[in-house]
């Protein structure tokens, strides 16, 4: 399978998240909280297992972006809308022969690309957007200029079609 084209693909999706973002709950109780803790810890373990080379914080922190997603209703609407056929991509079955282990790296793949973009906007907007025109992401130099004039939108929209593309992948590989 090639990552790139599934990343491409996924990343070409026209439904985006919401603009609110992510709707997270946070434990009320310890108990509550030790309990989100055990299962952020078995999903590392999974994810590890599959893909033994990627372990520590980058396992944690995916294992904790997972967890928060099982409980995130606007997760759940989009989760719904990919099993309808409201949201659909060119690569349904491409994604459905997919091996797990393949899966679970373009997860990681996916979870990089979102520290990347957030990693990039932060240290100057305007090169980020600069940098996404010259790799070709962007239609044409109208669509530059926009982005150059409202590089936050930018950002909102790839890590939109990221999130979108990794609940994708995440639900195939059924962590979602």
């Amino acid at each position: 399978m090639k990552f790139a084209s599934i990343l491409l693909a996924l990343c070409l999706a026209l439904v985006l998240l919401p603009s609110n973002g992510l709707t997270i709950k946070r434990p009320e109780t310890e108990e509550q909280a030790d309990e989100k803790a055990s299962e952020m810890m078995e999903i590392a373990a999974k994810l590890n297992k599959v893909v033994p080379e990627y372990t520590g914080e980058g396992v944690i922190q995916l294992a904790s972006l997972i967890n928060n997603l099982k409980e995130d209703e606007e997760t759940k609407q989009v989760i719904k809308m990919i099993q309808s056929g409201d949201i659909t991509f060119d690569n349904n079955e491409e994604v459905a022969n997919a091996e797990h282990k393949e899966l679970v790296t373009a997860m990681i793949i996916l979870f990089d690309e979102l520290k990347a973009i957030e990693v990039l906007f932060q240290q100057d907007p305007i090169k980020a957007v600069e940098a996404i025109g010259g790799e070709g992401m962007l239609e044409n130099e109208e669509a530059l200029k926009y982005y150059q004039e409202n590089p936050g939108e930018l950002q909102n929209q790839m890590t939109q079609q990221l999130y979108i593309s990794f609940i994708r992948i995440a639900h195939a590989a059924e962590y979602l």
